[in-house]
């Protein structure tokens, strides 16, 4: 036992192993009878006499598994992780050479979850390679939050909880103290952790409900493998009109190869011979003998200048003379909007014209089976016309584009715009609230606001604020927190309260938050309903 002046207790168990499997065992349970009543940082530390892993031995017999899992069991019930090393990785040799050789990690220091200030025990599992496991376990802090409740499970210090960060890391001067829970400092108004803390933390007010550990990439709090993926995966540069080609009601297979077209991914004759391997080139498309590159295939082939005099009428004056195909299609990509129906069927019509002259030109090339210029055009027709009884299409396209539609054969549906006469009806006893909140973007800047009118429609009060930045759900939530706040401050009794939003009604019928995102103001409102 080591003490020294303003420092805690510290444990320390030295450990001399036998290397009968029998005789370590009753060691380990020692160990384990001892951890239970050990509640003070805790080191143990020696020759252990076996390893925990297989690449913990070199040279020799393998490891036997029964042991490694005999080891690893101990160590995980007794609740220590092992600190490492440096160096190195093996503590014992025969002091042989060559293939007689002999070296393993015999000797190893664990310590207990209390020897760490912040409490955390990261423990790492068998099996796994450390690097590895550290990164996703700081992958998973960085995206874990908690949701105030009782307070309880929430250490004040380290859990992040009012924020992006944890207090300690945002607080003006160093906290070296071990982490209270919240509750603990919420509950005495005179702890010392009350006076450096943010104003705002203190405002905030605990609710009966267990505190909730969520994940923060999911609105709802609830962890996924890809809401984790897309976490750790590298997103390079985003290009905004590329998104297009992924159009849901686009074929799967179309976008995939405009992908290909677009960075230049085709196994064409030419692209081939470049990669080294030097082919025989004649292009399936053609009457007369043509070299088959990128370029010629769509663009220039007998087949293609069919199929793109066929659609140029969808096409802007210029989109359908260049030369080089990729540079051609991302032309169209950028100067189209999905919203407008005339565009939708250029951007479709032209992934699926690259798309059947690929898959033509392989049947010709493999299977000597052809297909005429009628019979692509109509499947490409037909699976345009798939697509467009799928939609509704908020933007109008003007007149010469709804003939042009028209005369192809398509068939385009828009929103009928229907005039709703609204009235807004008072309270009959009582107060109302009425709120409502709306976000640019959404995500994006945010604000809310509110009136309270009595039963003669009389203005009682008024109120407007900006959130930052949110949903538009959050700042319905928002505004509705701070309505009933305002209330309760001037002694306002509610009898009612008014939004336009169905899917917080929703989520106060069923008790449930609609977002961990807003759960500190829906609490508030929740509790506040129930006692009406």
């Amino acid at each position: 036992m080591v003490m020294k002046e303003a420092i805690p207790q510290i444990l320390l168990t030295s450990i001399y192993a036998s290397y009968d499997p029998s005789e370590r065992r009753l060691l380990f349970d020692d160990v384990l009878a001892l951890a239970d009543t050990v509640n003070v940082p805790w080191l143990v530390g020696g020759d252990y006499n076996y390893v925990a892993q297989t690449g913990e031995k070199k040279g020799g017999l393998l490891p036997n598994i029964t042991s490694m899992i005999d080891f690893n069991s101990f160590i995980f019930a007794a609740g220590l992780m092992d600190v490492g090393f440096k160096g190195t990785p093996f503590t014992w040799s025969n002091r042989r050479i060559g293939n007689h050789a002999i070296s393993a990690r015999l000797d190893r220091l664990l310590v207990n979850s209390r020897f760490f200030s912040d409490g955390r025990l990261l423990t790492h599992p068998f099996g796994i390679r450390k690097r590895l496991f550290v990164a996703a376990y700081e992958v998973v802090m960085q995206n874990t939050r908690w949701v105030l409740g009782n307070g309880s499970r929430i250490r004040f210090l380290d859990d992040v909880w009012f924020g992006e960060l944890p207090i300690r890391e945002t607080a003006s001067y160093a906290l070296q103290e071990p982490s209270p829970s919240v509750r603990e400092v919420f509950t005495d108004l005179n702890h010392l952790l009350r006076h450096p803390i943010p104003q705002d933390v203190t405002q905030l007010h605990l609710f009966p409900h267990e505190d909730l550990c969520v994940w923060a990439p999911n609105s709802q709090g609830k962890f996924t493998i890809r809401s984790a993926y897309e976490q750790v995966r590298t997103h390079g540069i985003i290009r905004q009109p590329l998104q297009k080609i992924w159009h849901h009601h686009f074929s799967r297979r179309a976008s995939i190869f405009s992908w290909l077209i677009l960075h230049r991914a085709v196994p064409v004759d030419d692209r081939i011979a470049e990669c080294g391997v030097l082919l025989p080139s004649r292009c399936s498309c053609c009457r007369s003998p043509q070299v088959e590159d990128l370029n010629h295939l769509f663009v220039f082939s007998d087949l293609t200048k069919d199929l793109w005099q066929w659609i140029s009428p969808f096409l802007q004056a210029g989109l359908d003379t260049n030369m080089n195909i990729s540079i051609r299609l991302w032309d169209i990509i950028t100067s189209c909007s999905i919203a407008n129906p005339h565009c939708f069927i250029s951007i479709y019509s032209t992934m699926l014209i690259i798309w059947e002259i690929w898959k033509i030109r392989c049947k010709m090339k493999f299977d000597q089976v052809a297909c005429s210029r009628i019979k692509l055009c109509q499947n490409i027709h037909s699976l345009v016309n798939i697509a467009l009884d799928k939609l509704v299409f908020k933007s109008s396209a003007t007149a010469h584009q709804l003939h042009l539609i028209r005369e192809f054969g398509f068939s385009a549906q828009f929103p009928v715009k229907v005039v709703k006469l609204v009235r807004w009806n008072p309270p009959l006893h009582g107060l109302l609230l009425n709120v409502d909140g709306a976000s640019k973007g959404n995500p994006g800047p945010c604000g809310g606001g509110g009136i309270i009118w009595d039963s003669t429609a009389t203005m009682r009060l008024a109120f407007s604020h900006f959130y930052g930045v949110g949903s538009s759900l959050l700042a319905e939530v928002r505004a509705m927190c701070d309505g009933v706040q305002m209330a309760l401050e001037k002694g306002f009794d509610l009898a009612e309260i008014s939004t336009d939003s169905m899917t917080l009604v929703n989520s106060f019928q069923s008790g449930t938050p609609p977002s961990w995102e807003c759960s500190r103001w829906w609490w508030t409102v929740y509790y506040f309903l129930q006692q009406f």
